[in-house]
């Protein structure tokens, strides 16, 4: 097992690395400038279900809910998506939604509560939040944030919003209302909002009142699925992707290894909720 940041490169040159579950970024894409393009690896990204958002601060320049609104309502997520997708090279859907993902086949019937929650209304965010200054922590090593965080901060300079980027390392996180005002990382539904009982398998009423009640307290902000990177080595079968929260591990129990290359060309994808 190699954690989240190892030199990639180092151990597949050692022949080590046989699965992995990793962030993309645009070298990735033929998996060349990486190491993986030749070295027995099939490679793949996708868009996940987990969804890369802001979590707030309930203290200082967040404290009232409707600083928290009116700085959701100067995020253009057209701008954080393209910074998503010139880093990561994957494309990736924009969400206003808090408890079920984009994919979810109840997300059309939520399109009124997503269009509201991604709205972008400046004079409003303005009228609030003009000459505050909104601290993001994020960690430091993950390619996309830092553009993600960019993005943002040109999208709220228009309503006299500072942001000011954190980066923090796994080593030093740092915490949230002290070190910064939002965070900045990807979590399922479930973990976005520990305060709300309603899940995807919640009824759709349930469901629909949830998004309104999260999306008027606004202690998250969330902003686009998840960009995936999997390697799988040619000769192990039945690795699927699982694009949640268990990620690539979910069913290793199957993992099977063969003499021979399997004949898939690329890693499987599970079906996304």
């Amino acid at each position: 097992m190699w954690p989240a940041g190892v030199d990639y490169r180092r151990i597949i040159a050692d022949r080590q690395l046989v699965i992995a579950d990793f962030p993309p970024t645009v070298r990735d894409a033929d998996g060349g400038d990486t190491g993986f393009s030749g070295a027995g690896l099939r490679f793949s990204t996708a868009a996940g279900t987990r969804v890369d958002g802001l979590r707030l601060s309930d203290q200082g320049v967040f404290a009232p809910a409707e600083n928290r609104s009116a700085f959701a309502r100067c995020i253009d997520r057209a701008a954080v998506v393209h910074a998503v997708q010139q880093t990561t090279g994957v494309d990736v859907t924009p969400t206003g939604l808090r408890v079920i993902a984009p994919s979810h086949p109840l997300a059309p019937r939520l399109a009124d509560i997503n269009g509201r929650a991604t709205a972008v209304d400046r004079d409003a965010a303005k009228a609030a939040l003009d000459g505050a200054t909104v601290r993001i922590g994020f960690l430091g090593d993950i390619s996309r944030y830092a553009p993600m965080v960019t993005a943002l901060a040109g999208s709220c300079a228009e309503a006299g919003v500072t942001v000011v980027p954190v980066p923090r390392t796994a080593d030093d996180l740092g915490q949230l209302g002290v070190d910064y005002d939002a965070v900045l990382d990807a979590r399922s539904s479930f973990a976005q909002n520990p305060d709300s009982p309603v899940s995807v398998f919640s009824p759709l009423g349930d469901i629909r009142r949830a998004e309104e009640e999260l999306d008027t307290r606004t202690a998250t902000i969330p902003l686009t699925t998840e960009p995936r990177a999997i390697a799988v080595n040619d000769h192990v079968a039945n690795v699927v992707d699982n694009p949640g929260e268990a990620g690539l591990s979910w069913n290793m129990d199957r993992w099977v290894e063969h003499d021979a290359p399997v004949s898939s060309a690329e890693p499987s994808a599970s079906p996304q909720a």
